[in-house]
This record gives C-alpha cells, sequence and structure tokens, in this order.
C-alpha cells in the first residue's frame, strides 16, 4: 500500500515536468526491464503454457500502457487523493465483469462491501470537488484502470 501511495505523490510531482504519455512512455519500459531482470529468478518455464503465454501476451499489447495513461491522467486533473480512492473502485468493476463475463454469483457478504466502497468513494469525491457537469466525468477515468483481481497488485507499474 506504501508504494501505491507512493506513486500517485510522486507521479504528482512528475507530471509538473512532462505530460502523461510521455510519463507512460517512461514508465511502461521501465517496468518491462525490471520485469526481464526479475524473471529468471521467479519464472519456472517448465511450469507455463504456451495459452497461457499467448493470452498475457496479448494483454500485454494494451493493458499497462491504457492503464498508466489513465492512471497519470486522472492523477493530473484531479489530484493523488481523489485519483488513487477512485482507483478503489477497480474492485467494483472486477466483480461486474466476472459476474457478466464468468458467470460469477455474489455473496451475500460482498454487497455491502461493494456498496461501502462506491458509498465511501462518492463521499469523498463531493468533499473534495465542487460537482459540476465538467468534472463528474472525471469519476471514469481512474476506475478505467484495472487490477488483475480482488487480492491482486493495484498497479503493476514502476513510477521513479
Amino acid at each position: 500500500m506504501f508504494g501505491f501511495g507512493a506513486g500517485f505523490v510522486l507521479t504528482q510531482f512528475g507530471l509538473r515536468f512532462m505530460q502523461p504519455w510521455v510519463g507512460v512512455a517512461i514508465s511502461i519500459p521501465t517496468s518491462t526491464l525490471l520485469f526481464w531482470w526479475l524473471a529468471p529468478f521467479f519464472v519456472d518455464p517448465s511450469e507455463g503454457s504456451l495459452t497461457a503465454v499467448v493470452l498475457f501476451a496479448c494483454v500485454g499489447l494494451f493493458f499497462p500502457g491504457t492503464a498508466a495513461l489513465l492512471n497519470f491522467e486522472s492523477n493530473r486533473l484531479l489530484g493523488p487523493n481523489i485519483a488513487g480512492a477512485l482507483s478503489s473502485m477497480s474492485p467494483v468493476l472486477a466483480v461486474i465483469l466476472a459476474i457478466v463475463m464468468l458467470g460469477e454469483r455474489i455473496r451475500g457478504p460482498q454487497l455491502p462491501a461493494l456498496a461501502a466502497i462506491v458509498g465511501g468513494i462518492t463521499l469523498m469525491y463531493r468533499v473534495h470537488v465542487n460537482p459540476s457537469a465538467r468534472s463528474l466525468w472525471l469519476l471514469a477515468v481512474p476506475p478505467g484502470r484495472s487490477r488483475y483481481s480482488w487480492g491482486g497488485p493495484a498497479d503493476h507499474q514502476i513510477r521513479l
């Protein structure tokens, strides 16, 4: 959590000097190099699946860059506190997609948890930002980023 929060704050400093897309052009290759360097220590090729490799390669063509760009742009427009909180909506979107695409069902305790996330984010946003027609669409930018799963990493970009 410290790394996630520090990433949002440090991104705000970087955005003072360059546009979000330039930050993405630096962030993605940096994380790629880091993961390639770490792969020999953590990846066992004998347990791999070619199908999974192809699927993850396809996801990698779109996901990291899009997620980082939305992250940086929402940070620039809303600031790190609101953008970071709104990114907590990712589990809600993951649940909706799991229901629609995988046929999963929500269990009883999950409903109040999802409602608490949505309610808390809504209250936080209303306190810090004057809701207007122009600013309300910004609520969609951070949740556009997605997490891998409920317990997955919040953001796999490395931000310097």
